[in-house]
């Protein structure tokens, strides 16, 4: 039998339909997700602030006290450690230049710039020819890289008093 009604053609889903949906319901999820975790957020917030005012109400003086002290010995201690470690740098210098200091040459000030990777030396010794041999001994050493000569002055008692700069290399401070 032939029928005469039409029947409505049957809907065939697409791809790109089912996708649509489903990227429309994405979409409105992380809306009323966006809200709801703003909400929480904006809860917690308010409950974190009340326990921390009431943890500030339940310290007593005397722990407050004991607090500020363990706070200024952990810097302290911070402060020491930094110390410390620019110490073990520059021991190695000291070895260094504990070989190459000539016996008849005597220092009497020292300044170590680690941050220049600079050494200043002041010192006397009795003869030119010390004061030579001092200036090459630092020269051969591989951990010194320039060496400079600044001043010069013969004493009373026939002292020969001298500044020299030094520039380091990188090895000399490990």
């Amino acid at each position: 039998m032939v029928e005469i009604i039409p029947k409505p053609a049957k809907k065939i889903v697409s791809i790109e339909g089912i996708s649509a949906y489903i990227s429309f319901s994405l979409l409105i999820a992380a809306f009323f997700g966006y809200f709801i975790l703003a909400n929480f957020q904006q809860k917690n917030v308010k409950l974190l602030d009340g326990l921390e005012e009431e943890l500030l109400k339940s310290i007593t003086p005397k722990e407050r006290v004991l607090e500020n002290q363990v706070l200024e010995q952990k810097k302290k201690i911070e402060d020491f450690a930094v110390l410390l470690s620019l110490q073990n740098k520059t021991l190695g210098f000291f070895e260094t230049l504990e070989g190459v200091v000539h016996p008849k040459v005597w220092f009497n000030s020292f300044t170590l710039d680690t941050a220049g990777m600079k050494v200043s030396l002041s010192g006397k010794t009795e003869s030119f020819a010390d004061l030579e041999q001092q200036l090459l001994a630092f020269k051969n050493e591989k951990k010194i890289g320039e060496v400079i000569l600044k001043d010069v002055k013969i004493e009373k008692g026939g002292n020969i008093a001298f500044d020299i700069s030094l520039a380091l290399t990188k090895e000399a401070l490990k």
